[in-house]
């Protein structure tokens, strides 16, 4: 008898399910010390069932209660909000497909890689929470902790914009094309090779909507360059909607730059 490739993969799946369960339980055990020296006592244990990339599980974890506050840590350690069906990783699959594919086409393409049945309301579902999650953190990049890099000593900042349509799909599973703002800023040319050219200081800002574009495209100049009085804007365009010279003006006098060529 020959090797039968989905019987092996239907194995796989079973040895993944019991992995899964057992560092469940492992975990569930071993924050249970930490719980009650936190003053939470255990109230009992509850199924959750969640759709992950590996499959559909089926898990049971410890509830903890304090002060009228409920926990589970379990689900915490995964990543899970309440009521959530998909798992954060496997949202993040469904809205990265669904950028290039319509939301019939994901549900296909989905089940078809990892054998998990999603609904086209998942898919949509999966796209509004992946575009609230970068809202969110464009709205809060400036209250992260985290170490100000050093800023960039360049005598030139070549800074390029222009707009870029792509398809896209909507609610209604209805292909469109939308509109995109795009910036491309660097410090110039270097050559690598013979035939071999690379930009220096890369750095690309793409964003829905232009305001948005131009707002983060600002903030990283003010926070990436170090501006002197020898510091010269050379910026380029095809003059189009969003893109005239008067707002790279805007961007040159709200940086404090003195020296500005455009092209």
């Amino acid at each position: 008898m020959g090797f039968d490739e989905r019987v092996f993969v239907s194995e796989m799946a079973r040895l993944c399910e019991e992995q899964f369960l057992k560092k469940v339980r492992a975990y569930d055990n071993e924050v249970a010390a930490t719980m009650r020296l936190k003053g939470y006592k255990r109230v009992d244990a509850s199924e959750r069932t969640v759709v992950f990339t590996f499959g559909e599980m089926t898990f049971s974890r410890s509830r903890w209660r304090k002060d009228g506050i409920t926990c589970y840590p379990v689900d915490d350690w995964l990543g899970l909000k309440p009521y959530m069906r998909y798992s954060s990783e496997l949202i993040f699959h469904l809205a990265r497909h669904a950028s290039v594919l319509s939301y019939r086409e994901v549900c296909r393409t989905i089940q078809l890689s990892y054998q998990i049945d999603v609904t086209k309301d998942a898919v949509l579902k999966a796209v509004k929470v992946a575009g609230k999650l970068f809202a969110e953190k464009e709205r809060y990049r400036f209250y992260l902790n985290e170490e100000k890099p050093q800023k960039i000593q360049a005598d030139k900042i070549y800074l390029e914009g222009d707009g870029v349509m792509i398809k896209t799909t909507s609610e209604g599973d209805e292909r469109h094309n939308t509109d995109l703002a795009h910036f491309l800023i660097h410090t110039g040319v270097k050559k690598i090779g013979k035939n071999r050219y690379i930009l220096q200081n890369k750095h690309e800002i793409i964003h829905t909507k232009h305001d948005k574009a131009k707002e983060e495209l600002l903030d990283y100049l003010y926070n990436h360059f170090e501006i002197t009085d020898q510091t010269v804007l050379i910026t380029n365009s095809d003059n189009g909607k969003g893109y005239t010279k008067r707002i790279f003006q805007e961007i040159k006098k709200a940086l404090g730059i003195k020296h500005h060529e455009h092209f």
